[in-house]
C-alpha cells in the first residue's frame, strides 16, 4: 500500500527485468496441489496479465502453461481445472489468478467456456421456460465476436405485439415510399 493514497501498487515489470524473475517474483506459491495465486496486474475480468520480453501483453496463466508445457497449440485455450463452484461466490473468481500449471489445461474454447459456471451455455431453457433445441434457437452474432442465443418462441411473440407490428408497418410504408420518391 502507498502511505499517500492507502490503495494497493500494482508491481510493474522494470525494462531490465525478464519475464521469468517479474513472474516469479509475483506469485504467491502454495503447496503443488494448491492454487498459485498471481499479485500482479489484472484485466477488467480479473485475470492477471504481464508483457513479456518482447513487448506482448499475455495472460498470466497461459504465460505458465506455455512455461510448463510448451507452446500451446493453434485453436485452444488455457482452462483452469481448479476452478469449482464450490468456493466462487460470481463474478471475481480467484481461480482466474491461479498459475499453478498442474491447474492448467489446452483445451478447445467451447470446453473451455461450457466448465465455466457462469455461461450460458448450461442453460436448456430460456427464462421463459422454452426448451433450447435446434429449431427454437436463434444463434446471435455479437460485437465482441463471441455468439449469443435466443428463443425464438419468445421472440416471436415480442414481434407479435401491437406496438411492435405497428411500428413494423410504420418502417415498410416508409421504406416502399421511399423507393417510389426515388424511381
Amino acid at each position: 500500500m502507498t502511505p499517500s493514497t492507502g490503495k494497493l501498487r500494482v508491481p510493474r515489470k522494470r525494462p531490465s527485468q525478464s519475464t521469468a524473475d517479474f513472474f516469479e517474483q509475483n506469485i504467491e506459491r502454495q503447496a503443488d496441489s494448491e492454487c498459485w495465486i498471481w499479485r500482479g496486474s489484472t484485466d477488467a475480468y480479473g485475470y492477471g496479465r504481464t508483457r513479456t520480453d518482447d513487448g506482448r501483453r499475455v495472460f498470466v496463466h497461459r504465460y505458465a502453461y506455455e512455461q510448463a508445457a510448451g507452446n500451446l497449440p493453434d485453436g485452444l485455450d488455457v482452462d483452469h481445472t481448479c476452478h469449482n463452484d464450490s468456493n466462487c461466490q460470481g463474478g471475481r473468481c480467484l481461480h482466474r489468478l491461479c498459475v499453478n500449471p498442474q491447474h492448467l489445461e489446452a483445451v478447445p474454447p467451447l470446453v473451455n467456456r461450457l466448465r465455466s459456471h457462469l455461461h450460458n451455455a448450461h442453460k436448456t431453457h430460456c427464462p421463459v421456460g422454452h426448451e433450447y433445441t435446434a429449431t427454437n434457437t436463434y444463434i446471435k452474432p455479437k460485437l465482441n465476436g463471441r455468439a449469443g442465443r435466443s428463443c425464438r418462441a419468445c421472440a416471436r411473440r415480442r414481434d407479435a405485439t401491437p406496438e411492435r407490428l405497428a411500428r413494423s408497418a410504420e418502417r415498410r410504408r416508409l421504406k416502399n415510399a421511399a423507393k417510389r420518391e426515388a424511381a
